[in-house]
Order: C-alpha cells, then sequence, then structure tokens
C-alpha cells in the first residue's frame, strides 16, 4: 500500500507539472540555474539602453540599494558591461557612471575562486577615481564574501527589486517567468514569495 501512495503522489505531481499554468521558459530551456544566463539578465535590465523600456529604474533600485548615486534617465553616461576584465581578475558585470562604479560578482552555484573577490577589489577600485563605488557579491542565499568590503547580496534581493519596477506588457512575460525561476530554482520555493503585478 505505501508503494501504491508513492506511485501516486509521483503521477499526481507529473500531471501537475504537465499543466501549463507551471510554464516557464526559463525551465524549458534549462537556464534557471546557469549563472551567465542571471549574470547577461542583470546586465540588460541596468542598462537603460536595454530593449526592455525600463530605463533606469531597475538600475537606480540597484543603485539605491548599494547605496551609490541614482541617475537620471538621460544619462548617456551609463556603461554596463559584463565579463569586464581586470589586471588579475574577470567580475562578472560593472555598471560605471558620472558618479559611481557598482561592481557585481554573481555566484548561483559556484564558489568564490581562490582570492576571488580580493582580486576583483584591488583590480576595479581603482578604477572609480574618486567616485562612489560598491562592490555586490550576490549568491542564492546571501553567503559572506572573503573580501569584507563586497556587501552581500541574495537573490531574494533581486526578486524583491524587480517587483518595483513597471514594465510594457510585452515583456511582461519574460520577467514573471525571470522572478519565478528565481523563487523555485534558486531560493527554492516558500510561499511567502507571493506573485507581483509587474506590467502598465
Amino acid at each position: 500500500q505505501t508503494h501504491e501512495r508513492i506511485a501516486h503522489s509521483l503521477e499526481t505531481l507529473r500531471v501537475d507539472r504537465a499543466s501549463p499554468a507551471t510554464f516557464n521558459s526559463f525551465r524549458v530551456l534549462r537556464l534557471a540555474r546557469r549563472e551567465y544566463v542571471h549574470s547577461n539578465v542583470l546586465a540588460w535590465l541596468c542598462d537603460p539602453r536595454g530593449n526592455h523600456g525600463l530605463g533606469t529604474s531597475f538600475l537606480n533600485l540597484v543603485l539605491g540599494e548599494a547605496r551609490l548615486p541614482c541617475v537620471q534617465e538621460d544619462d548617456r553616461h551609463v556603461r554596463v558591461r559584463r565579463e569586464h576584465m581586470g589586471d588579475s581578475s574577470i567580475v562578472d558585470i560593472t555598471v560605471s557612471t558620472t558618479t559611481a562604479l557598482l561592481v557585481i560578482e554573481n555566484k548561483v552555484d559556484a564558489e568564490e575562486g581562490e582570492e576571488q573577490t580580493e582580486r576583483e577589489y584591488q583590480d576595479f577600485r581603482p578604477l572609480a577615481a574618486g567616485r562612489a563605488f560598491a562592490a555586490v557579491f550576490l549568491t542564492a542565499n546571501g553567503e559572506l564574501p572573503r573580501r569584507s568590503e563586497f556587501i552581500p547580496w541574495s537573490y531574494e534581493k533581486i526578486w524583491r527589486l524587480l517587483g518595483g519596477v513597471k514594465c510594457d506588457r510585452r515583456v511582461e512575460p519574460f520577467l514573471s517567468d525571470y522572478r519565478d525561476a528565481i523563487v523555485k530554482d534558486i531560493l527554492e520555493g516558500g510561499d511567502h514569495y507571493s506573485p507581483m503585478t509587474l506590467c502598465k
């Protein structure tokens, strides 16, 4: 009888997963835990010239959370880079503005490399050149980096910040899937992660 109950539970789970209500583009493509995918999405969202239609809204939420000056909507000096190479390190994302430099080291499943944040701090802190500077260590649960100047962020913060933006209806399904992938595949679920309406 125990075997029958287990078989029934597994069949119920299979049917539930087959429902269109569980569709998520990141999961279909098996990209939900790919670190480079999350870095690409975050860099895109931070770029005011990205075709997401968010302008500077998400970027300013990120800058504000990092205690850096926000930027104006028409600021032409914002530059977002992926895989930015320093003298002895490569950082996942950098955001350069007129008044600030933000560095984001992203970890989904991998652990911090040997002296990684140490080398990144030494490489990129001087590039601020008098501007405000912040370095973020982004992980699933907000693990502490080895270099104490890096600010630990969990993916719950990204999920929460995305809840604070209003987007075009054409982009909303993508961002909804992204937030859902963060909850179910990185934060591993939880009833307190309620869905939010993101579109205008």
